[in-house]
């Protein structure tokens, strides 16, 4: 309930933690996470409890409360610098997420983005990203079917990461073409999508 979370624009207003809260205690991870297992082929093991990874990033950011410094938690930052409506982020097992608002955000890229760090502490806190022609690829397809699902359990996105523009090499493709479907649904007040920020 800090006013630092709160972020406007396009005259809605929510809090960023709030919504991170929401992510977090879904329980929709395993789900999700039982596709990024289907696509490598690996047996869904018990230790797979990617709703209890997610659970557990919330606890620890909790316990926290957002502090700087802090590893394995969510930390939210405002820009000091103005790089237009630019939101970014960083996540990682171990690391936690890191997301800067920027100072007149883009709410689709907002949402986007807070999900897309979630999505790299629940993926790489449970399997290492894929390896393809020997390069490391953290925007895997694995990747990118737990934000898909996690996406079509949150606000009904139905496209499938080929869909979406991915190919090796060009991993990053359904983020953006998320963070454009969100604020096309923004635009049009979609109700799954208006009731995180309204």
């Amino acid at each position: 309930k800090d006013e630092r979370y709160v972020v406007s624009g396009s005259g809605d207003s929510f809090n960023v933690m709030e919504m991170a809260e929401r992510m977090c205690k879904s329980t929709k991870w395993d789900a999700a996470f039982k596709l990024a297992c289907d696509y490598r082929k690996r047996h869904l093991s018990r230790s797979d409890a990617a709703t209890l990874k997610a659970q557990y990033l919330w606890k620890k950011t909790m316990k926290s409360r957002g502090a700087s410094g802090v590893r394995g938690a969510i930390r939210i930052q405002r820009s000091q610098q103005d790089f237009g409506s630019y939101n970014s982020g960083s996540g990682g097992d171990g690391y936690g997420v890191t997301i800067t608002v920027a100072k007149a955000p883009d709410l689709g890229g907002l949402l986007m983005t807070l999900l897309h760090e979630v999505v790299h502490y629940v993926h790489l806190s449970l399997m290492t990203e894929e390896r393809i022609n020997g390069k490391r690829r953290p925007h895997g397809m694995d990747f990118n079917l737990i934000q898909a699902r996690m996406a079509q359990a949150f606000w009904g996105y139905k496209f499938h990461p080929y869909e979406a523009g991915y190919s090796v090499g060009h991993g990053y493709a359904p983020s953006t073409h998320l963070k454009r479907w969100l604020n096309e649904q923004i635009k049009d007040h979609n109700p799954r999508v208006m009731k995180w920020i309204a």
